[in-house]
């Protein structure tokens, strides 16, 4: 799926992400499960989310097959199959895995608030930090990132913040399907 890396060494192959959203916080909650057995979780406030979106769009971009088209209806149409089909290979049934993990970075979720995109050997790493202490950086292949957007969508959506966070303008009417967030 993807690694996870804390203070510059890798600490496990990621397992689950879950997004979700507080209405008592206004915010988003970022949680990974490790294959360890060790959950991380994050605050992602509304100003944050305006902040990776687009950065997560661009890199979705970037993708050889994307880049290759002529023209912008072309791109969007690449990009709209290519997210279909990292979708389909997702597993979005799952619950997220409750019970007593082990929490590297505290019990309380870290507010993030800088963000730094950086190429891994053809993987995007993800590096999400608060203001100042710990955070993480997420290694990403294509499909964890179209899966990492529908999450992020899914609950800005659900926040009802209207940031108009779709991945691809609608190609045509019968491509556009209607998501939901477990």
């Amino acid at each position: 799926m993807g690694t996870l890396t804390v203070c510059g060494e890798i600490v496990a192959q990621l397992h689950q992400i879950q997004i979700r959203y507080s209405s008592l916080e206004d915010r988003l909650m970022l949680r990974i499960n490790t294959q360890d057995g060790a959950e991380f979780r994050f605050w992602l406030t509304r100003r944050y989310v305006r902040l990776l979106w687009p950065t997560l769009r661009k890199l979705l971009e970037t993708d050889e097959n994307v880049r290759r088209q002529g023209d912008s209806h072309s791109r969007q149409a690449v990009l709209s199959f290519q997210h279909e089909q990292a979708l389909g290979r997702s597993d979005f049934d799952t619950d997220f895995e409750e019970g007593e993990n082990e929490r590297p970075l505290g019990d309380s979720p870290v507010l993030l608030a800088r963000l730094q995109i950086r190429d891994n050997d053809g993987e995007h790493l993800l590096a999400m930090h608060p203001q100042q202490g710990q955070g993480v950086e997420l290694s990403m292949n294509p499909m964890l990132l179209h899966s990492f957007c529908k999450l992020l969508a899914d609950g800005a959506e659900k926040a009802g913040w209207d940031l108009g966070m779709q991945l691809t303008e609608a190609v045509a009417e019968d491509h556009v399907r209607p998501s939901s967030l477990n």
